[in-house]
């Protein structure tokens, strides 16, 4: 039988944030557990992406002012690479054809601007907990 100390040490959730979402992130680390959560700010859509594409991603916040369509293609693009990542799009405005995109594509949630830091810290734990009890994501 296989003790406590020999097993492998639990891997913390990555979380992969770009945009504004990243001035949340030390809160964010903070009220979900600093041992079960592991930051990783994305300079821009490059970095988030090479993050994604090393497979270091449990879940990603998109957040970008440069408009719905680039969100789409970002998310696009994480789902040509892993078509079960959860994804937050942060998104100024919501148009009715990015939120039918969006949902096309499955993202987890949509947060809107101004970035109300209570509203994503929401989604977040709501995405961690099913991620923990080893739920879909996506629903």
């Amino acid at each position: 039988m296989m003790r406590e100390e020999d097993r492998p040490a639990k891997r913390p959730f990555t979380l992969v944030v770009s945009g504004e979402a990243r001035r949340h992130g030390g809160v964010v680390q903070k009220l979900l557990g600093p041992s079960q959560v592991d930051l990783y700010d994305a300079i821009d859509i490059a970095d988030l992406m090479a993050a994604v594409q090393a497979g270091r991603a449990d879940a990603v916040v998109v957040d970008s002012d440069d408009g719905e369509q680039d969100l789409l293609k970002t998310l696009r693009m994480i789902r040509r690479v892993n078509a079960a990542l959860p994804v937050v799009l942060v998104a100024r405005r919501a148009s009715r054809r990015f939120m039918e995109g969006a949902l096309r594509l499955e993202a987890f949630c949509i947060v809107h601007k101004p970035l109300e830091r209570e509203e994503l810290l929401i989604q977040l734990r709501r995405l961690v907990e099913r991620a923990s009890r080893g739920q879909r994501t996506d629903a």
